[in-house]
């Protein structure tokens, strides 16, 4: 639902107050706590403070007190437009145009409503009606689960709840629960197909409504990231920040985003929490804690900087004449030097192996995960999902391909290469890669709900660390990276063959036609020493 915003752990209801009724309420936007982490419980909530709500503006309109009110509100923002406009030298007739759109705004809202009403009449009681269905569809697949002692799919507080509530059952409640299950679960299904058939109509209706010339945040956003296909890495990036303004500002139009908003996300990026040291269910969102490190200067720059580039997409459109972003610097990155990552030394690397080994073996995919990445370079998400058929000999030189192909993602277009295996781990990876025992990836870790491997395996490999005493925040899994190049400069190994491996863009446009051959990669990794 477009009415939902999830703030920290906790569903919110936000909907902007109608302008005929914001001076009679006090407010511009309507905002109430649905008190709930839980998807489903929260939009039914919300379709009941909907529903609510629609009473309460029909029952001010209805006062003729309210509508006197009103009145005079409008009359005091004409007034005040009016004054406005003569400080800005806007001449009367834009006056009058501005006056005329905010008219046109209201027409089509109204009328935007009795079509949804006239569509589907009782559309919000069918739909509570259809939520209520399913939610009950899911509480009873969570009782017989809990009955049957299987573990719990889901990690909801709502479902721990009712997993933990239905495993204190006696035998007679079981016994009566599991006949109105059985009840259920039988004419569920009709009723089901009947409101999703009257609610059909309603489709049209379920999103906001967008001026083409004026879209909203979320659709600027998907029509800007189809026009320029970005990747997947950059996707989520921005995502994650015009989410963060849409959460703070709401989704609205496009043109009405302003300086003094993109300054106030600015400085409320600036003083979140670190969102690598939250759990991942607060991740993404406004969580600011006490006491714990905020995101540094970089991030509050991309954060920005996502916000600049959607603002110049919409100036190429020309939905809005110029960027409000222009000229809003994120604060200066005063990190000391010293506290940015480092490469491991020969010293850690071994203590590292040696308790990888110890707890998971010596071809245990940990393990080879970590000497794949001292010897390649490659970054964590490449690694963890290459594929069987990413592992060959091509002209007799030993290489695994990082490549996008079937469902893997990349970082760049540059992150596109073969690298060819150093002698100290060619033979045992392509062994151990090649297992019968494996499925078609080389690593047997599992992706989380978007696809990707990295956040789980960077806390897998955190606490690894841990217990290793390797306790330095310096140290990361992409140390591996910067080791290696460390590592390459060090002997001499030639600047194009290293951009190559690691899979950075050509220094110029000569670097982007086809360089080193494979044998030639081959010959100059293999003037890295023994790193183990």
């Amino acid at each position: 639902m477009d009415n939902l915003v999830l703030r920290g752990n906790t569903y919110h209801f936000v909907r902007r107050v109608p302008r005929d009724l914001q001076s009679v309420l006090g407010k511009k936007i309507w905002k109430v706590s649905l008190k709930t982490s839980n998807l489903r419980e929260a939009e039914a909530k919300a379709r009941r403070v909907g529903v609510e709500l629609d009473a309460m503006f029909k029952t001010h309109r209805g006062n003729p007190h309210a509508s006197l009110a009103a009145t005079a509100s409008a009359t005091a923002r004409r007034s005040f437009k009016a004054e406005m406009a003569l400080k800005r030298n806007h001449t009367p007739k834009h006056l009058e145009e501005y006056e005329a759109a905010e008219l046109a705004d209201e027409a089509a809202s109204k009328a935007w409503a009795d079509a949804r009403e006239k569509a589907v009449p009782n559309a919000d009681r069918l739909s509570l009606e259809l939520i209520a269905l399913e939610q009950q569809r899911a509480d009873d697949a969570i009782t017989l689960a809990a009955y049957a002692g299987k573990p719990l799919d889901t990690t909801t507080p709502y479902a721990k709840l009712l997993y933990a509530s239905r495993g204190k059952d006696n035998a007679s409640t079981k016994k009566e629960r599991r006949r109105g299950i059985e009840i259920s679960a039988a004419t569920r299904p009709i009723r089901e197909t009947v409101l999703r058939e009257d609610l059909k109509p309603l489709a049209q209706f379920t999103r906001l409504r967008d001026d083409p010339n004026n879209p909203r945040i979320k659709t600027a956003m998907g029509l800007w990231f189809a026009d320029r296909q970005q990747g997947e890495s950059a996707k989520k990036r921005h995502t994650t920040a015009l989410n963060r303004f849409v959460e703070l500002h709401g989704n609205i139009p496009i043109g009405e985003i302003t300086r003094r908003m993109v300054e106030s996300f600015a400085k409320t990026i600036e003083g979140l929490t670190d969102h690598r040291l939250l759990p991942p269910i607060k991740r993404g969102g406004l969580v600011t804690i006490p006491d714990l490190p905020k995101v540094s200067a970089p991030t509050v720059e991309r954060h920005i900087g996502a916000i600049k580039a959607l603002s110049n997409f919409a100036v190429e459109k020309g939905w809005i004449a110029a960027s409000p972003a222009t000229g809003v610097r994120a604060p200066k990155d005063t990190r000391p030097k010293a506290s940015k990552r480092r490469s491991f030394t020969t010293e850690e690397r071994s203590i590292l192996m040696a308790r990888a080994v110890e707890e998971h073996g010596e071809n245990g995919d940990m393990v080879w995960l970590i000497r794949l990445a001292a010897y390649t370079g490659c970054r964590l998400e490449e690694m963890a999902q290459l594929g069987k058929v990413n592992v060959k000999r091509v002209d007799g030189v030993a290489v695994i391909e990082i490549d996008d192909l079937d469902g893997r993602k990349l970082k760049t277009r540059d992150s596109v290469r073969s690298i060819p295996l150093h002698p100290a781990i060619a033979s045992g990876f392509m062994m151990f890669s090649q297992s019968p025992s494996k499925g078609t990836r080389v690593f047997s870790f599992t992706p989380d709900g978007g696809g990707r491997f990295a956040n789980a395996l960077s806390g897998e490999f955190g606490r690894l660390m841990d217990r290793a005493n390797l306790t330095d925040p310096r140290l990361v899994f992409h140390s591996f990276r910067h080791g290696l190049k460390r590592a390459m400069s060090n002997s001499r190994v030639d600047p194009d063959a290293r951009r190559a491996i690691l899979g950075h863009r050509a220094k110029d446009a000569h670097g982007d036609y086809e360089g080193h051959s494979l044998a030639a990669l081959a010959a100059e990794l293999e003037k890295v020493p023994i790193l183990f």
